[in-house]
């Protein structure tokens, strides 16, 4: 089976959700320079959420869209 993660995404992320099969995740621990936010650990997203919740909407609205799956 394909890996599907992103490359970025390694032990410095903690996953805080996982919605539908998709891993919403956060920085374990970032300083003021470092990115604040949620991202999807799916290769398809590059954004950076400011909540899980709106991580998690993305994800919906994709799949309604696309039918897309993990």
């Amino acid at each position: 089976m394909e890996n599907m993660s992103r490359k970025e995404i390694d032990d410095r992320y903690v996953t805080v959700l996982t919605h539908n099969g998709f891993d919403i995740v956060t920085l374990k621990e970032s300083s003021v320079s470092d990115e604040q936010g949620y991202r999807i650990n799916h290769r398809n997203y590059d954004e950076l959420f400011n909540t899980v919740k709106e991580a998690s909407n993305q994800v919906d609205a994709d799949m309604r869209k696309n039918n897309l799956s993990q």
